[in-house]
Parts: C-alpha cells; structure tokens; sequence
C-alpha cells in the first residue's frame, strides 16, 4: 500500500482515484497528468448544490435596541449558491386591536440565511409573542435554479413581547 504522503506520479494518482472511488465519484481519465486529474477530481466537491430549511418554529434571539425599535434575528437556512429572497407578508401573533410594526431585514453569511426582525415599541405599535411569514428563495447553482418556498413562525422571547389582555 503506498505511502498517503507520497505526491509521486503514480501512486499518488492511485490513492485520488481510490479516495475518488470510495466518495462514489466518476472514475478519472487515466490518461491525464497528475495535475489534471487534481483539476477534474476537485470539481466534483467544488460546487456541491446544497440547501436546507431549519425546522419551524424557530427561536428569535434578541440582537439590540436602537430608540424605539428593537432587533431579534435568527438563522432560517443554509444554501451553497446564489440566494434571491423574497418575503411577502408577514403575520405577527395578536394583541387586543394594537398593530405590530415589523420590518424584515434578510443577510447571507457564507451561505448561512438569517432574518432580522426591526419591530416598533413605539405606541400603538406592540412586540407579538411570534411572527409568521412565507420565505421565498430561488437558489442559483451551476446556471441551475430552484425555487424553496416555506412558512415559518419565529418565536420572540417571553422576555421582550408585549403582554396582552
């Protein structure tokens, strides 16, 4: 069995194909150079189309306070490729006839997917116990896209929701 730190011409070509074989990948031309066969090798884990939705509901954590409004975020999905979000309407739990002034506010983190809440404190505008809104994504990978659509309830900590009778 070849040495894993030997880099010489053949038998490190055997141990990428081996590796390559064991991930379930294409075996490789074996009439291409070494460096060549790094190349084709490597694209089949450079751009793997990947995306998942985190289970509803999720918990909000309080971010900040700026004046009269207040922050709470949390991290929604993860995708690898190009994210387009929309956010059509959204759904705060009730509080007697008071509105809940929301705004949403979306980043991208290396492919982690989080959405911040910027709620008013300011009267008559309250801090609902959730909020419920559709999240539209068309992720872009490899020319591809995809189109993941889902409602999530975000809970806001007990501690910052307004108290309703």
């Amino acid at each position: 069995m070849p040495n894993n730190t030997d880099k010489s011409g053949a038998n490190y070509t055997a141990r990428i194909r081996r590796i390559a074989a064991l991930q379930g990948a294409t075996p490789a031309n074996p009439s291409i150079g070494v460096q060549a066969l790094d190349a084709q090798l490597g694209k089949l884990e450079c751009c793997a189309c990947r995306f998942n939705w985190n289970g509803s509901p999720i918990q909000l954590a309080y971010q900040k306070a700026v004046g009269t409004d207040v922050f709470f975020t949390a991290v929604f999905a993860n995708a690898y490729g190009t994210v387009v979000p929309e956010f059509p309407g959204i759904v705060a739990s009730l509080c007697g006839r008071r509105v809940s002034i929301i705004e949403t506010l979306y980043s991208n983190n290396a492919g982690t997917l989080s959405v911040s809440y910027k709620i008013s404190t300011q009267t008559p505008s309250y801090i609902p116990a959730s909020i419920t809104q559709q999240i539209v994504l068309r992720v872009t990978c490899e020319g591809v896209s995809t189109i993941y659509d889902s409602i999530i309830t975000f809970l806001v900590p007990v501690d910052y929701h307004t108290e309703c009778s």
